[in-house]
Order: structure tokens, then C-alpha cells, then sequence
């Protein structure tokens, strides 16, 4: 206050907003929203091998949508598929949509691997010849004396023991039915039509993604009126809802924000200047947080958006603490005014950036930009009230309502004689409070608590489920080595120490790169990305979606040049 020069600060603060301006135009030039859910999760910097296996997998699983068509029978089932199938495809969303099964590509896969049918051995057969082989040696016998018997004699010569039809079968731990060139899964008397699709990009734009909701209601709706019945899920339905209900939150917090605001500075002052200047103070605090994190994030998600429209209220006591400092004072003038509430006014910013701070250290980034922008809208939102408000209000003379000043006069005397006339009774009432508060308090530290899904969504995700049926993918071992004859024992060695577990009951289910054995769990988890990509277990593969054809090893890729004849 020293050096009081309004002049020269507000042009300051003219030439800042200049270059956020300039800021902003070239950040509209880019894709800089994120509506993805597994953005708000944190990233495993400390491994990079580790964070390389989170981001294939979260790559995959982002663009990946399952939908069950159910009906009376299997061909009215994959009849209607078609027809959602079709409707999906007129969208223009889904780079692929897989609805039938090419037996080729099963044929395929099994001639390229009959090549190296002595290389390949599940866990089951492996502990058979352990410990009874004799038991193999009976279990061959019956199956060539079964109806299948044929199939399998015609690679006796070639396959003596059938190791590799066992081998083969292990691949398939679904065993998913093909009916009418679909898979098809059988609950009672309904059937259901399996169909999958993958989008093209894992960030949908918001117009996208509302395409997407929107798309999938109509055709639910239709498969009803047909008589049908259709089930969805996937990450890109439950982002989608996210970004839906985020943008409904925004409106909803952004409007009744602002006309609180607005209501509340009218009845005060009755004059229109204290209300656009708290305008411009909002305005400008949140065009410097979205331009200034984009300099600092590649993106910013659209939770931190809904977060920080609760910025507006916050942001707006800077300002009214400067308007209400001239309540009934006839000579009030600007320095006088901010030399009294700049003390005030810069502690509260302090404390509220230290609280923020706290989120900044978080180990989840979405929390982090929530922190940083929030910090950045404050902190350009109490300059323009230091910097810009002394010049704006120069001859400013507020017309205060005497009824407003009246009841401010009559709460701020009468609320200390209550509160110690009642102090014992109002101290009981509140302990009573802060004790039977804290008994029902929680502590939860699920980042998902900040998306809610709609109910419909997750009954559909949990009756998938249920029917395929497949598990969780984000629970995994991550297993390493030198070279992929030490990466094998190393994985053995875990197996070994995993199988008690099981037994004991302490572990359900577990899945192996290098294992098929009985305890196969009924989906493939993320250490499959690092697994040949058997094409015969190609209905686990668009299930998960998390194999890829472009990670295959070498030895499949050779054997798909030179495969050994074989009849399967």
C-alpha cells in the first residue's frame, strides 16, 4: 500500500489476461479434454515395466464395449445381434465389430502350433504323467472309443498320446458354444448372442460419447420391442455416463452458483457494477486455471472441471469482502477499502492454497489437477480483485439498502448475547453432534467414488458377468526375466507358490502366460497381453480385449509360414 499506483497494476493485469487469452486460442487448437475413468487412477513411475503393462492393458480395456443379445432361441438371438450389430455399425463409432467366428481362423491356429506339438503341455496332462500315467493312458483309450474316437485316431500317428488335443482344449476354458457362426451361451430358457466392438480411439470426444449413451438406450429399447432383450457393458458406456452426468453437475453447480451470487449482490447494492465485477473475477480466475493447467497437463478430465465450478463461491468473497468493507461509510474510497481487507483477503488465499497443496502431493493425478487448478483460479482471481477492482471503482458510490445493513446490524449484535447466554447447552448439542458424527465416520480412499454408474448399467455389467462368465483384469503379477527361458522359471517358481494357496482357499483362481492347468480362472487377466496369441482361444480374446495379434512371438509368426499339414 506503500506504493498504491491502480494505474499501473491494472495494466499489469490487462497484459496477464492478454497472454491467457492467447493461451486459451492455442489450446482449442488441440484435444485437451479427458473423460476417461482410469485417468483419475495412479501411474506406477517407480516400474517402468509395470506402468508399460498398466498402459497396454488400460489401452485395450478403454475401447472395448460387450453387449449379450438374448431371445427364446439361438437363431432369434443372432438375428437380433444382426440387427444391433447393424445399427452399431451405422453409428460410425466402432472401428470393428465381431459378431461371427471364422472356423478358418480356428482351423488356422490349430495347424500353425500342431507344428510344435511337442514343445506344448498344460499343467493338467503334466501333473497326469507325474503322477498317474497310467490314468492318461485309460482317458486316451475311452476317447478313441467314444463317439469322437475317429477325429482323434487320424492324429495317432503323428500325436500317440493326444497330449496336443488336451493341450488344445485347455485354450478354450470358456467352452463357449458356436451356434449359427456366433458364440452363443445357454441360461435356461434364453439364449444370448455374444457381440463385441472396439472404438477406434480410447478418448471419445464429449459430442462422441453422448452418441454412444444415446445409441445404446435405442437400441435396448428396440431389441424389447422385438421381444428381445439386450445387455451392455464396458469402460466407454460407464465414461460415457461419467462425462453425462459431469456436464449435468457443471450446469447444475455453475447456474446455481452464479444466480445465487447474482441474487444476493443485487439485493445488497442494487447497482450493476458490484455485480459484473464479481463476474470478472470468477471469469478470469477460471480462464487462468483451464489455460495455465494446460500448460502444466497434456489434458485436463472433465472431473476437474465439475470441481472446480465449486471455485465460484469461494472466489466471489474476494470481492464481496471489498464491496461490504464500504457499508454505511459516506467518504469510502478504494485505497482505504483494500488497505483494510488486503490482510484478510491474502491470509484467506494462504490457507486455502496450503489445503490445496495437500491434494497436490496425491498420488492420483486426477486429484493433482483438481489441486492445481483450483490453486490457479484463486490465485488470479485475488489479483484482479488487488490489481484491477481499486481502478474499476474509483468514483463507485454504492446506494446501500438500509433494510440489508439493518438486519446485518441487528445478527452481528444479537448473535454474541445468544450464543453466551446458551453457551452450555449449545456446547452439549454440538459435542452430541461431533460424537455421534464421528462414530458413523469412514474413511474411504476408492477414487471411483468420484464416478457413480446408474444402476441399470451395473446390473448389465454384473449379469454379463455372470453368464459368460468373466472376472475382474486389474488384479495381476507382473513376472520378468533376461530371456524368456529364465522369464518361464520364474513364473513356474510363482505357480509353485500359488497353488497352496488355492487349495487352502485363500486364493480362488489364477491364470498363467505359460499355464492351462485346473485352476484356470474364467477369464484371461493381464499377464495373457505377454502370451502367444492362441487364435483358438479367440472368444477370451474379445471378451478381455487385451490381446493383440501384434505382440504374437516369433515362433507363431514362423509357424504361420511354414505350417505342417495336419488334419484338425
Amino acid at each position: 500500500m506503500r506504493v498504491y499506483r491502480p494505474k499501473l497494476y491494472a495494466a499489469l493485469w490487462l497484459l496477464g489476461m492478454l497472454g491467457l487469452a492467447w493461451l486459451s486460442l492455442q489450446n482449442l487448437k488441440r484435444d485437451w479434454l479427458e473423460t476417461g475413468f482410469l485417468a483419475l487412477l495412479p501411474q506406477a513411475e517407480q516400474r517402468p515395466e509395470m506402468a508399460n503393462a498398466i498402459e497396454r492393458h488400460n489401452q485395450a480395456v478403454n475401447r472395448k464395449v460387450v453387449w449379450l443379445v438374448g431371445a427364446a432361441n439361438a437363431g432369434q438371438a443372432v438375428a437380433l445381434a444382426e440387427t444391433v450389430k447393424t445399427g452399431l455399425a451405422a453409428s460410425g463409432l466402432f472401428a470393428d465389430l465381431t459378431l461371427q467366428i471364422s472356423q478358418q481362423q480356428y482351423r488356422q491356429s490349430y495347424q500353425q502350433l500342431f507344428a510344435y506339438r511337442y514343445q506344448l503341455l498344460d499343467s493338467r496332462t503334466r501333473q497326469s504323467l507325474q503322477q498317474d500315467p497310467q490314468r492318461l493312458v485309460q482317458e486316451n483309450l475311452e476317447t478313441l472309443y467314444s463317439p469322437l474316437g475317429q477325429w482323434q485316431a487320424a492324429n495317432l500317428e503323428r500325436d500317440p498320446l493326444l497330449l496336443f488335443g488336451r493341450y488344445f482344449a485347455a485354450q478354450n476354458p470358456l467352452q463357449l458354444n458356436i451356434e449359427h457362426d456366433a458364440v452363443v451361451v445357454h441360461d435356461g430358457p434364453r439364449a444370448w448372442a455374444l457381440l463385441i466392438g472396439e472404438l477406434p480411439d480410447r478418448d471419445l470426444k464429449l459430442d462422441k460419447l453422448e452418441q454412444l449413451l444415446s445409441l445404446n438406450q435405442t437400441l435396448q429399447q428396440q431389441a424389447r420391442q422385438q421381444g428381445g432383450e439386450l445387455l451392455a457393458t464396458g469402460l466407454p458406456l460407464f465414461t460415457a455416463y461419467g462425462a453425462h452426468s459431469a456436464q449435468q453437475e457443471i450446469s447444475t453447480i455453475g447456474i446455481g452458483s452464479t444466480l445465487g451470487v447474482v441474487l444476493l449482490l443485487w439485493l445488497t447494492f442494487r447497482s450493476p457494477r458490484p455485480l459484473l465485477l464479481c463476474c470478472l473475477a470468477v471469469a478470469s480466475g477460471l480462464l487462468a486455471a483451464w489455460s495455465l493447467s494446460l500448460q502444466i497437463f497434456p489434458k485436463l478430465h472433465i472431473m476437474t472441471l465439475v470441481f472446480g465450478s465449486s471455485l465460484i463461491g469461494v472466489v466471489v468473497d474476494y470481492a464481496l469482502h471489498f464491496f461490504c468493507d464500504g457499508l454505511g461509510l459516506p467518504h469510502w474510497t478504494p485505497r482505504r477499502g483494500l488497505s483494510y481487507v488486503l490482510p484478510g483477503i491474502g491470509f484467506g488465499l494462504l490457507t486455502s492454497l496450503l489445503g490445496y497443496a495437500g491434494l497436490g502431493f496425491s498420488p492420483f493425478p486426477g486429484l493433482r489437477e483438481m489441486a492445481v487448478f483450483s490453486a490457479l483460479g484463486l490465485v488470479v482471481s485475488w489479483l484482479t480483485v488487488v490489481m484491477l477492482f481499486p481502478v474499476l471503482l474509483a468514483r463507485f458510490q454504492p446506494q446501500h439498502q438500509f433494510g440489508m445493513l439493518s438486519l446485518a446490524g441487528y445478527w452481528q449484535r444479537s448473535w454474541p448475547e445468544r450464543l453466551n447466554r446458551h453457551r452450555l447447552s449449545l456446547s452439549a448439542a454440538f459435542a452430541l453432534l461431533l460424537i455421534g458424527g464421528l462414530s458413523q465416520l469412514q474413511a474411504q480412499d476408492d477414487v471411483r467414488l468420484l464416478q457413480s454408474a446408474p444402476t441399470a448399467i451395473t446390473a448389465a455389467d454384473a449379469e454379463i458377468r455372470r453368464l459368460l462368465p468373466i472376472g475382474r483384469d486389474n488384479q495381476f503379477f507382473l513376472v520378468t526375466g533376461a530371456n524368456p527361458s529364465e522369464w518361464y522359471q520364474n513364473e513356474q517358481r510363482l505357480l509353485a507358490d500359488l497353488a497352496p494357496l488355492c487349495e487352502q482357499g485363500k486364493l480362488r483362481q489364477y491364470d498363467a502366460s505359460a499355464d492351462t492347468g485346473p485352476t484356470r480362472p474364467s477369464k484371461p487377466p493381464i499377464t495373457a497381453c505377454c502370451k502367444p496369441g492362441f487364435t483358438g482361444r479367440i472368444f477370451c480374446k474379445a471378451i478381455c480385449g487385451i490381446w493383440d495379434s501384434s505382440n504374437w512371438p516369433s515362433i507363431t509368426k514362423s509357424a504361420a509360414s511354414r505350417p505342417r499339414p495336419a488334419k484338425p
